[in-house]
């Protein structure tokens, strides 16, 4: 008999904007209305999907076996593998905890743009106003918030038959069991990526900063910073879900979509899982 588990939330914080270009009622209408983002494979009901066994990998024995979680079945899937979900292939490449400077995106991307333009993005909010230069070396991100931030490397591919849009943020779980998954609800946020195009203009806001546009079998690499909560255990072993890649199936309304997968990022919190 397969066994379902609860889906925890992590809660205590003020919850943070993640795709700011749209809110999410006007997303799943666009889904709705926009023939571009309909995908025929996920028109029918969600309660019919059985997740496809399409994990890639170097290690093929490590592949895992769709589970239940809660009401809807979801395939764990290995870091570095790749699955197919929403009309895109996606593997998550690297991933590593970065401080509250930012410092490390300079080597990561190679300029210190992407860094810069966060910064940038950051003062020109309604509460700090507009009049920012730039960041110092030692200057950190969100200096009053209990937050830590993650680089996470994407490499996402869309092979639909038609162009496709995806906002970059995803939703993030601890697995803290076999079956059992606890998601980081509350104060998870992707606050940027290193394609997006317009980052050589940091000096106006920009509502549409974790928007990609993808035309039919494009292929994208790229850097996505997440800030997730500080606090002793909120990351304990990292996953993060495939529902970003396709909004209308519920991403941040009805919480993780059947037939979806949860990526293992490979990031662990040492001390937590050594002292608890």
């Amino acid at each position: 008999m397969k066994r379902k588990v609860a889906i925890m939330c992590l809660c205590g914080m003020t919850v943070l904007a993640g795709c700011q270009k749209e809110s999410v009622a006007d997303v799943i209408q666009k889904d709705e209305e926009n023939p571009r983002m309909v995908y025929e494979e996920l028109t029918k009901d969600l309660s019919d999907i059985t997740p496809k066994e399409v994990l890639t990998g170097t290690d093929s024995s490590g592949d895992e076996k769709p589970i239940d979680i809660g009401n809807v079945q979801v395939t764990p899937v290995r870091k570095g593998q790749t699955c197919n979900y929403g009309g895109y292939d996606i593997t998550i490449l690297n991933a590593k905890k970065i401080d509250k400077t930012l410092m490390q995106l300079n080597d990561i991307t190679g300029s210190n743009q992407f860094r810069d333009f966060l910064f940038k993005q950051y003062h020109y909010s309604p509460y700090t106003g507009n009049t920012y230069d730039g960041p110092s070396e030692t200057e950190e991100l969100y200096p009053d918030r209990g937050v830590q931030f993650y680089c996470i490397q994407l490499k996402i591919k869309n092979v639909a038959a038609i162009e496709s849009d995806i906002c970059l943020s995803p939703s993030f779980f601890n697995r803290d069991g076999e079956k059992e998954f606890t998601m980081i609800r509350t104060g998870a946020e992707s606050i940027g990526y290193d394609k997006y195009s317009n980052l050589d203009l940091p000096d106006i806001p920009h509502k549409d900063g974790l928007f990609y546009s993808f035309k039919k079998g494009e292929e994208l690499i790229t850097n996505v910073v997440v800030m997730l909560p500080a606090a002793s255990g909120v990351v304990r072993n990292l996953y993060m879900s495939t529902d970003f890649l396709y909004l209308g199936n519920g991403q941040a309304v009805n919480g993780i979509p059947n037939g979806s997968y949860l990526m293992e990022v490979g990031v662990v919190d040492e001390q937590y899982n050594k002292y608890r």
